[in-house]
């Protein structure tokens, strides 16, 4: 069951550490975020506008959140595509 278009009550449900095959987020209450990988660490900010989350100063600018199986994941290279042509390589898991 995947939902692409996700009611996110509260942001901070969001908050926490995500991890793909390359890279880490931390993303932070205050709406600050840190990239790192292995040749990266940047600091920036990040924002929620319904299921559609805005970064800076990271590789991704956008990541559209969904939810699959009542979980939510950060699906990355989506931004102006249809979000049904991803696949698990795509996407930031909870840490």
């Amino acid at each position: 069951d995947i939902e692409y278009n996700p009611i996110i009550k509260n942001k901070n449900d969001l908050v926490g550490t995500w991890v793909d095959a390359n890279y880490r987020i931390s993303l932070h209450e205050d709406g600050t975020c840190v990239f790192s990988s292995i040749d990266l660490n940047a600091s920036g900010t990040w924002r929620l506008a319904d299921f559609n989350m805005t970064l800076t100063n990271s590789p991704y600018d956008y990541l559209r959140v969904i939810q699959v199986a009542g979980v939510y994941q950060l699906l990355k290279n989506t931004k102006d595509k249809d979000p049904d042509a991803w696949d698990e390589r795509d996407v930031f898991l909870r840490d």
